[in-house]
């Protein structure tokens, strides 16, 4: 990972307290980046629920209070019903910010920043009007050439200064906050120059937004309050990525894979992306017929790895220790 920002290389502008800012989000970063990089199997086991915060704290900016169960229901079953709507407005964000991991490296098109309005904004239904339609193109071609001088540049200043001018915008029909957080995994990583999404920030601007809305209104201010809280929100996640390997290897502790139980440790990496679902989704997702997806729950239930509702069709487990 190359930062391409020595101290001696630093305009003399850049306030001290500013440079500090940048150089320890820098490193809490780095950090996080190492840690995903060399710990096993951290996209199955760290990413979604990592994706799954994210997801929550940024409904929660924009004014939608999730809650982790219902959302683990609704990402698992886009069509159950009886949800709040906070959980389901989350679980868009959720869809979004995986279209944002797709990104390629040279950054998206205008119809991926549509697609991306269209999949967050999915519970509103506001791409319905023309008129709407059309303000949504033009708010999307305008972030394309935004990470257009941040493709061009890929210094850390760029990235932040990406994120505050989307914020500030108030483009995409009043929602430009909550473009500029589910953008910000992608724009900090090019930035930074990381490989991994990172997600972190969200959950540090939602517990100061009083801060990060007086912030956005210069530049300065806003690196200095955005560089705090990269480095504290990777610093968090950081932790969460220790603590999802070490609750993996308890899951394998509680139910540990026999020479006849081949699917148990897939299973528990399944419920690390699924915390809640049925038994066609996890027959699916394992590939397993549905009697061999009966034999493992079975196990997984035995040992108290997962819990099941009383309902009699289409039950939900649950796995509670990863939610």
């Amino acid at each position: 990972m190359n930062h391409n920002f020595q101290m001696e290389e630093l305009k003399d502008p850049i306030p001290a307290d500013d440079r500090r800012g940048f150089i320890e989000a820098a490193m809490a970063i780095t950090r996080l980046d190492e840690a995903q990089r060399h710990l096993q199997f951290s996209d199955l086991i760290y990413a979604p629920g990592a994706r799954r915060r994210e997801a929550m704290a940024i409904a929660a900016v924009d004014g939608a209070i999730a809650r982790m169960e219902s959302l683990c229901r609704v990402i698992s079953d886009p069509e159950i019903t009886n949800v709040e709507r906070g959980s389901r407005v989350a679980a868009d964000i959720y869809a979004a910010l995986r279209l944002v991991e797709s990104w390629p490296e040279e950054g998206p098109t205008t119809s991926d920043v549509v697609e991306l309005f269209s999949t967050a904004d999915a519970s509103a239904g506001r791409l319905m009007r023309p008129d709407i339609q059309w303000s949504i193109e033009e708010d999307s071609m305008w972030i394309v050439e935004q990470i257009k001088v941040l493709s061009e540049s890929c210094d850390p200043w760029t990235a932040v200064e990406t994120i505050r001018a989307i914020w500030a915008s108030g483009r995409f029909l009043g929602t430009s906050r909550r473009m500029a957080l589910m953008i910000a995994s992608w724009v900090i990583a090019k930035g930074f120059q990381c490989r991994w999404p990172t997600y972190g920030l969200s959950d540090e601007v939602k517990s100061n937004l009083d801060r990060f809305r007086d912030a956005a209104q210069i530049s300065h201010h806003w690196s200095i309050e955005l560089t705090s809280a990269l480095s504290a929100g990777f610093a968090k996640e950081r932790q969460k990525l220790k603590d999802a390997h070490a609750e993996r290897a308890a899951l394998l502790a509680l139910c540990p894979p026999t020479r006849t139980s081949s699917s148990i440790e897939p299973a528990i990496n399944f419920v690390f992306e699924f915390p809640s679902f049925t038994a066609k989704l996890f027959a699916g997702r394992l590939d397993i017929t549905p009697r061999g997806a009966k034999v493992v729950l079975d196990r997984l239930l035995e040992t108290n790895v997962i819990e099941v509702d009383a309902g009699a069709r289409n039950r939900k487990f649950t796995c509670r220790r990863v939610l």
